[in-house]
């Protein structure tokens, strides 16, 4: 919305300027907070932001310059009666958000028109599961009411603000100090913080019950009771449990055209208590899909309870150390907290790269890496074991070991691989080269010497992957060729590292099986070419696994300079074939005016007439030190280039002088050089 942060801040009524404690203390961040305490107090930032202060919140009698229904995006209950026109949002009326197409990029499009216009929601509810013995529940309403005032009744609160921050209106009206008499002043938005409590009698014979909310001026609660057939949840539930809705709506008359919020209930919480404890509600859905993520999802979660649903909004559960829930509400922002994944360990494995590396034998290897298997059939049988009660759960579960087993398999036919001479080659340089690049990227990181830095380890489940599709990619097995295995792991599980290490292994192994017999190098050997093709949908992403992906290509081809007559005289490269928005496609020359071109827009950054780089690689992938003008050579010269090539500034970086980074950014030499390794 077209406001700025700080004047919402400066019109809360709150005695201290928000994010700063009466002690100076920052209330948003302060140095010593734990990352989760950080993270919660973002969360609460933008649910003041979006839905506005919660109950106890220090800004619950705050005061805004305009109409509260236009300064929060949601949170709040329209009246009923609204005509379909009042109760809309085009979500255009202050702001009109256009994304421009990049003049010259490939994707440029023109963006389409909203699908929908927003309909702005008169009730909320929860759905929940109560037993037999359940005869009442508690009702607890909670709102804000907002009503036009005078600015300068209020100016005592708004001139202490305003000794504190300088702010902007975002109506245009500039925030005075207290107007001397005889102006006019305009009106704002007072806040006032309502809560009331109802008492629900359960009567299931009766129809469904409307319920006013004392003191609202509309609000009504509506109580809806189903019986519920232990069937529909595959038995999972108790007899005589029965289904309980409650909505809480706005019955409100609507305001004046001037004054229409004051008929909204902003903020808007229904919290719902029993002395009886709810139900868990299972999913039986799942069981019975005949979608495979459904039914898998069922089983996985099949110890998950979930106490009730929300409706036009997400509910919070209050869950007791029992496992037990006597209080529900609504949640306008739903959240969740998902745990970290922390690698098991394994007895007797060898997961440290340099050791693989350094493995003289397949004795050696097969000594750390069949203990991985042993210990995974140990697990794929315990969960054989496991009692479970739905024979939906039991088919899934079958189906499920079966896979285990396969993989499994695969896992010891790769490591019974490493027998082969080159295969066994290929897997230790591919560990030294990861551990080269994982020193080398931890040191940019700390800025601290690569030798200084712990050694790079597998976790579990990357080497597990490796050995998983080494079969497929050394061509040993028909079979493995044709799966398609899917990496499925947290954000930051270490996904990128295990890709990176299989394709080390496919780059090394190519060239291994099919040496360079030619002494030249200016046509690509029949064992360099595209080997790896790595496509994301998103830009930004993109740029981040190029980083990555090229400190590997970097100590691949380090490794490769070390040892040409077993790598090979082409070296490895990566490539970036992303559009002309972001790298050139062609070359160009002195004759060629076309400002698109490689040529064209290196000359003009390095004489300074354009500040963006010609291509979006700010920081040397192998040492981290920023690229600057002189980093981007043209050769052989800058009338008649052929190549664009990157070289780090840093002196001491193995990539500076007449040693460029093997990184290829033109569509042009893309298509002559063919990198082994190419990022779309």
């Amino acid at each position: 919305m077209a406001r700025k942060a700080a004047t919402k801040i400066a019109n809360s009524s709150s005695k201290t300027k928000r994010g700063q404690n009466g002690d100076g203390s920052d209330e948003l961040g302060t140095l010593d907070l734990s990352p989760v305490e950080v993270r919660n107090q973002l969360v609460r930032a933008l649910e003041l932001d979006l839905v506005g202060p919660e109950l106890g919140s220090p800004h619950v009698d705050e005061v805004l310059p305009k109409s509260p229904h236009r300064w929060y995006l949601t949170g709040f209950l329209v009246p009923q009666e609204l005509d379909a026109n009042e109760k809309a949002d085009s979500g255009l009326d202050e702001v009109d958000i256009v994304e421009e197409g990049i003049p010259g990029a490939d994707d440029a499009q023109t963006p389409e028109p909203p699908a929908a216009i927003a309909r702005f929601p008169s009730s909320i509810g929860i759905s929940t599961l109560l037993p037999k013995s359940c005869t009442e529940l508690q009702a607890t309403v909670r709102w804000g009411d907002y009503h036009q005032e005078r600015e300068d009744e209020c100016a005592n609160v708004r001139e202490e603000l305003l000794t504190k921050v300088e702010i902007e209106d975002p109506t245009g009206d500039e925030l005075s100090e207290k107007p001397e008499k005889g102006k006019q002043t305009r009106k704002v938005w007072v806040r006032s913080e309502r809560q009331e409590s109802v008492a629900l009698v359960i009567n299931r014979n009766a129809t469904p019950a409307v319920v006013p909310v004392p003191n609202s001026g509309g609000l009504q609660l509506l109580l809806v009771l189903q019986e519920v057939h232990e069937q529909a949840f595959d038995g999972r539930i108790p007899k005589g449990t029965f289904s309980c809705t409650v909505f809480l709506t706005n019955q409100r008359e609507q305001g004046t055209k001037n004054s229409k919020a004051t008929a909204f209930a902003f903020q808007a919480e229904l919290r719902l208590s029993s002395s009886a404890p709810f139900c868990s509600r299972p999913d039986a859905s799942g069981a019975s899909s005949s979608d495979q993520d459904q039914r898998l999802a069922d089983l996985h979660y099949r110890d998950v309870q979930e106490f009730a649903v929300g409706h036009g909004c997400s509910v919070n559960q209050e869950v007791s150390a029992d496992g037990t829930c006597h209080t529900v509400s609504t949640c306008w922002l739903p959240k969740a907290t998902v745990e970290k994944v922390v690698p098991a360990k394994l007895d007797g494995a060898e997961f440290g790269m340099e050791r693989l590396a350094e493995a003289k034998s397949f004795e050696d290897l097969a000594a750390g890496l069949r203990p991985i298997v042993d210990q995974y059939r140990q697990w794929i049988k315990k969960q054989a074991g496991a009692e479970l009660v739905s024979k939906a759960h039991q088919v899934t579960a079958k189906a499920l070991i079966k896979k285990a087993e396969a993989a499994c398999d695969r896992i010891e036919r790769g490591i019974e691989l490493l027998k082969d001479d080159r295969t066994r080659q290929a897997f230790c340089l591919s560990n030294r080269v990861m551990a080269r690049a994982g020193r080398q990227r931890s040191s940019a990181r700390s800025s601290s010497s690569p030798a200084d830095v712990p050694q790079p380890t597998w976790r579990p489940f990357q080497l597990a992957f490796i050995l998983l599709n080494l079969t497929g990619v050394s061509g040993q097995s028909p079979v493995d060729r044709e799966t398609v295995d899917l990496l499925f792991f947290p954000t930051g599980g270490g996904k990128t590292e295990a890709y990176l290490g299989l394709a080390a292994i496919t780059l090394i192994l190519r060239r291994l099986q099919n040496p360079d017999q030619s002494e030249g190098k200016e046509k690509v050997p029949l064992s360099a070419g595209v080997t790896v093709l790595m496509r994301y949908t998103l830009r930004l992403l993109t740029l981040d696994q190029l980083g990555r992906a090229a400190g590997l290509v970097c100590a691949l081809e380090l490794e490769r300079q070390a040892n040409q007559s077993l790598l090979g005289h082409w070296p490895f490269e990566i490539g970036l074939w992303v559009g002309q928005a972001a790298t050139p496609n062609r070359m160009g020359d002195v004759r060629d005016r076309n400002e698109h071109t490689a040529r064209n827009r290196v000359l003009k950054y390095r004489s300074g007439q354009e500040s963006v780089k010609p291509i979006p690689i700010d920081n040397c992938p192998w040492c981290n030190t920023e690229l600057n003008r002189h980093s981007l050579i043209l050769v052989p010269d800058n009338d008649y280039p052929t190549e664009l090539r990157l070289v780090c500034p840093n002196p001491s970086c193995a990539f500076s002088g007449t040693q460029p980074l093997p990184i290829v950014t033109v569509d042009d030499s893309i298509y002559r050089r063919l990198p082994c390794f190419l990022i779309a």
